[in-house]
């Protein structure tokens, strides 16, 4: 009986959770809360799950960006625009471009770049209490 729970818990944390991403959590921090709670009274076998070590690693992506943007907020906005500025440079790479590999490369890079980039500006935001 006990595997058939675990088989349903576990189905349920992989099969059927959506990966939700940093700035979702950044957004919604009792999500972010939830899940490591689970992550933390559950067995050893669903703590270990891929959704619990990624919500690990947000939950600490958040935790630094937090602390930059309430201790070092001018090194916060020295990033943004340096994130700005590598956007507007991979865009003008990707106008140039000849080849498809290459250009998967840089647009994956660029939207990488562009999700970090969102993720910084909510937490400016917040830091000044504009953040929705």
């Amino acid at each position: 009986m006990k595997k058939i729970g675990l088989f349903f818990i576990l189905l349920m944390l992989v099969g059927c959770a959506q990966k939700q991403d940093v700035l979702f959590y950044a957004k919604h921090p009792q999500a972010l809360r939830q899940v490591l709670l689970e992550c933390n009274t559950t067995n050893s076998l669903v703590a270990s799950s891929e959704k619990c070590r990624r919500a690990m690693s947000i939950y600490k992506q958040l935790v630094a960006l937090q602390l930059q943007s309430t201790t070092e907020p001018q090194q916060l906005g020295k990033s943004i625009i340096a994130d700005e500025i590598a956007i507007a440079h991979l865009k003008q790479k990707l106008k140039q471009l000849n080849t498809k590999q290459q250009e998967k490369i840089l647009s994956r890079k660029l939207a990488n770049l562009q999700k970090t980039l969102q993720i910084k500006l909510y937490f400016a935001a917040s830091a000044i209490g504009m953040a929705p």
